[in-house]
C-alpha cells in the first residue's frame, strides 16, 4: 500500500471546551465479553460527571436515525478494544464517517496480532485507521504495537495513551500494591484464542496449562472467573467444581471481584489483570498475542508466553511469589504509568474533552 502523511482535520470541526453531550461508539453493546464493559466504563470515568452519553454499538450498522442523533452530539468517541486487526470487523464504515459531522475520536483503540513484528493490516483496516484520524484532532492508541500499526498507515495525529482501564483509580500514581500475603488466586482464561486458528477454541496447550495451575494450589484458594459463554466449555473440560466458579450478568460484580486487594490475578484475560493493577492488585500476565505482550512491555512488567515450554512452571513460581507478597515485578510500572497519564491528559485537552482531572484541578 502507498502510504502518505494524513491530512490533519479542519479545526473548525473540533469540539469546544464546553463538550456536554457525547456519542459512545461502544463494543460493550451486544457483547458477551465483560472486558468490553470495563473499557466503556473506564472511558466515562475519565470524563466529567455532567456529560450526557448516548450509546451506539459498533457491532451493527448505524442507521440514518443513529447518524442524526450522533450529529446532535458534540463528538463521538470510539471506545477502545481491538479494532486495528488485519481484518476490519466492526460495522463502522467510511460512508458512516462521511455522514457524521462531528469529530469521531478513537479513545485508547488497540491493535491485535499474533506477533509483535506483525504490523501490516488489510486495505479496509488501513483505510479506516486513516479515516478515523482525519475526523479528530488526535487519536488515542492503546500500546506501542498499536502505535506502530497506526504510524505505518501514514497517520501522524495520534498519542500513545494506554488503555482507559489503566486509569481506573484516576490517581496521579498507580495504587500501591502492598507487600503482604494474599489468600486467593483468581484465574481468568480466554477460551477463544485470537490468531490461533483453527485451534482458537478449546486449545490443548491452554487446557493443559490450566490443568497444571489448578493442580498446584489448594482448591479453596482458587476462583475461576467466566467472562463469556466460550469460557464455560473450559469449566466442563477441566471439571472445575461449581463452588470455584464466579459468573455474573452484572459487569459491576466483576469490578468488585477484580479490585479485591487480598488476591493475585492470573491474567490470561488482559483487562482482568489491568483492572487489578489499576486498583493495587498484583497480576501475573499470561499472553498469547500482542495485546498482552505490548501492554507489559509498555508498563515494564514481566509476562509469560502461553505457548512457551516452561509456561506452567514459570507461572506457578510467579503466582507463589506474588501470593507471598513479592512486589518487585511492579517496580517499573509507576514511572511508566505517570508518563501515560500525562499523555492521556494531553489527549483529552487536544480533543477539547472535559477530562475528570481538569474538573478536579479546577475545584482545588
Amino acid at each position: 500500500m502507498r502510504t502518505e502523511p494524513i491530512k490533519l482535520p479542519d479545526h473548525s470541526r473540533l469540539p469546544s471546551a464546553q463538550v456536554q453531550k457525547i456519542a459512545l461508539l461502544s463494543p460493550a453493546i451486544g457483547t458477551g465479553n465483560v472486558g468490553d464493559h470495563f473499557i466503556e466504563t473506564a472511558v466515562r470515568r475519565l470524563l466529567q460527571d455532567n456529560v450526557i452519553y448516548l450509546r451506539f454499538t459498533v457491532r451493527e450498522p448505524l442507521t440514518e436515525g443513529d447518524i442524526d442523533v450522533i450529529n446532535d452530539c458534540d463528538c463521538a468517541l470510539v471506545c477502545g478494544t481491538n479494532l486495528y486487526q488485519n481484518q476490519w470487523f466492526p460495522t463502522l464504515s467510511p460512508e458512516d464517517l462521511a455522514r457524521i459531522q462531528v469529530p469521531v475520536i478513537p479513545f485508547g483503540v488497540g491493535s491485535s496480532a499474533a506477533r509483535l513484528d506483525e504490523t501490516e493490516v488489510s486495505r479496509k483496516t488501513y483505510q479506516m485507521i486513516r479515516e478515523l484520524h482525519s475526523h479528530c484532532a488526535v487519536g488515542g492508541v492503546r500500546d506501542p504495537h498499536s502505535a506502530e500499526v497506526v504510524a505505518r498507515t501514514g497517520v501522524e495525529n495520534f498519542i500513545l495513551t494506554g488503555c482507559p482501564v489503566l486509569f481506573w483509580a484516576r490517581g496521579a500514581a498507580l495504587p500501591e500494591i502492598r507487600p503482604r500475603t494474599k489468600r486467593r488466586i483468581l484465574l481468568t482464561a480466554r477460551n477463544w484464542l485470537m490468531h490461533r486458528w483453527p485451534d482458537n477454541v478449546n486449545h490443548p496447550v491452554q487446557i493443559e496449562f490450566l490443568r497444571r495451575i489448578l493442580a498446584s494450589f489448594p482448591p479453596d484458594r482458587l476462583v475461576f472467573a467466566i467472562h463469556e459463554d466460550f469460557d464455560t466449555r473450559l469449566v466442563d473440560i477441566l471439571k472445575i467444581p461449581r463452588r470455584m466458579i464466579f459468573q455474573s450478568d452484572r459487569p459491576e460484580d466483576y469490578v468488585s471481584l477484580y479490585t479485591e486487594p487480598d488476591q493475585v490475578i492470573l491474567s490470561m484475560r488482559l483487562h482482568a489483570g489491568m483492572l487489578g493493577l489499576a486498583n493495587g492488585v498484583p497480576a501475573a500476565f499470561i499472553g498469547h498475542d500482542t495485546r498482552t505482550y505490548s501492554f507489559c512491555q509498555m508498563m515494564g512488567l514481566e509476562y509469560i508466553e502461553l505457548f512457551s515450554e516452561d509456561a506452567p512452571e514459570r507461572s506457578i513460581v510467579l503466582l507463589r511469589r506474588l501470593s507471598d507478597g513479592d512486589v518487585t515485578p511492579f517496580v517499573n510500572a509507576q514511572e511508566n504509568y505517570r508518563e501515560l497519564r500525562s499523555a492521556m491528559v494531553r489527549f483529552l485537552r487536544m480533543n477539547g474533552l472535559p477530562g475528570w482531572w481538569q474538573e478536579v484541578a479546577a475545584a482545588q
